[in-house]
């Protein structure tokens, strides 16, 4: 998931803890994102609180979780559009995650 914002490239993550078969927050790294500059430097950025927000602003919590498939700035509004793959206000569960919506 690959966007350009004023000649930076942003690499976007899954947007969901990592977490363990039993559902427990293993860590965050899937919640952080890369900023690319022209000159190809890397800056890491947490991006925990906005992915959080995200889940929050369609009525999911923790446990909940949002997979995000893609994600496009756009210079006609001036914020970010987010396509979330798959959503559920359950625990992770990788085999029931296959069945959700």
């Amino acid at each position: 998931m690959d966007d350009v914002k004023r000649w930076y490239l942003y690499v976007v993550a899954l947007g969901k803890e990592w977490t363990t078969t039993e559902g427990l927050i293993d860590n965050e790294d899937p919640m952080w994102i890369k900023l690319v500059t022209p000159e190809g430097s890397v800056e890491h950025i947490s991006w925990v609180n906005e992915y959080k927000k995200l889940r929050s602003a369609v009525g999911i919590e923790w446990p909940g979780y949002m997979v995000h498939e893609s994600v496009q700035w756009s210079e006609i509004y001036k914020k970010w559009f987010f396509l979330p793959r798959r959503a559920s206000k359950q625990v992770y569960n990788e085999a029931e995650d296959e069945e959700r919506g």
